[in-house]
């Protein structure tokens, strides 16, 4: 897998406070977990030069549009 390792580093570094912050907006442990899930299935297809000192942020904006994806398709965009 290309760039296996910048990955591994952004989910050991990252999973918790973004799963934290989906929990917040989605208000359910499970759901929050797949938000994150898909989070990171994007973060594989990006390059580290592409998003060099910007992950963070860009995580978290990515979380965000995963579950308003995840709301619509749901029929129940309900934030918090």
């Amino acid at each position: 897998m290309r760039n296996a390792n910048w990955i591994r580093s952004a989910l050991e570094r990252f999973e918790a406070p973004l799963t934290r912050y989906a929990f917040g907006i989605t208000g359910d442990l499970e759901r929050a977990r797949d938000v994150v899930q898909d989070t990171f299935l994007r973060l594989c297809s990006e390059s580290p030069e592409r998003l060099d000192g910007r992950v963070a942020p860009w995580l978290f904006k990515v979380c965000r549009a995963e579950f308003l994806v995840l709301a619509r398709q749901a029929g129940s965009l309900r934030e918090r």
